[in-house]
C-alpha cells in the first residue's frame, strides 16, 4: 500500500560513522591536551641514527658516471643513422639498463645539468629507437657533442 522510499544510509551506518568520528575526536582531543600541558614526550633516543647522505667528488662522480655509460657510448659512437632504422632490440635494452644505472648515481651539484641533459639524451635514445625520425637526425650528433665537451667520458 504505502511505498516507503529507500535511504542511502541505514541507521546502522549512521551509528557506525558516528562512533569513528567520536573516537577520532577524542583522540585529537587527547593528544591536543597532552601536548598543551606538556605530558607528551618525544624521545629520539629509540630511534635509529641515520647517516646523511653525503654527495660525491667530482672525481668520484666521473669514474662513477664513466663506467655506468662506457658500454653506452662504445656502441653509440659507432652507429649511424641508418642503423637507428634497424632492429634495435640490443640497443634499446642497453640503452634502457644504461640510463636505470645512471638514475642510481649520486650527482654533485658541478654536474648535475650535465647528468640530466645525459639521462635526457637516452631518453631521446629510446624515442629514435622507436622510430621517431626527428630523435634519429638528433641523438647521434647530440651523444657526440656531449663526448666531445666532457672529455672525461671517453674511456681509457
Amino acid at each position: 500500500m504505502f511505498s516507503r522510499k529507500k535511504s542511502r544510509f541505514s541507521t546502522n551506518e549512521f551509528t557506525i560513522l558516528g562512533v569513528f568520528v567520536a573516537v577520532a575526536v577524542f583522540g585529537l582531543g587527547y593528544g591536543l591536551l597532552s601536548l598543551v600541558l606538556g605530558t607528551a614526550e618525544f624521545r629520539t633516543d629509540d630511534l635509529p641514527f641515520v647517516q646523511p647522505v653525503v654527495a660525491p667528488t667530482p672525481e668520484e662522480y666521473e669514474a662513477d658516471a664513466r663506467d655506468v655509460l662506457a658500454p653506452f657510448l662504445e656502441q653509440a659512437l659507432l652507429m649511424r643513422t641508418e642503423d637507428l632504422a634497424g632492429d634495435t632490440g640490443a640497443m634499446g635494452q642497453l640503452v634502457e639498463k644504461t640510463q636505470d644505472r645512471l638514475l642510481r648515481v649520486r650527482v654533485p651539484k658541478e654536474y648535475r645539468d650535465l647528468h640530466l641533459s645525459m639521462v635526457l639524451l637516452l631518453d631521446q635514445w629510446k624515442r629514435a629507437l622507436a622510430g621517431s625520425a626527428p630523435a634519429r637526425d638528433v641523438v647521434l650528433d647530440r651523444t657526440g657533442e656531449i663526448v666531445v665537451a666532457n672529455p672525461w667520458l671517453q674511456t681509457q
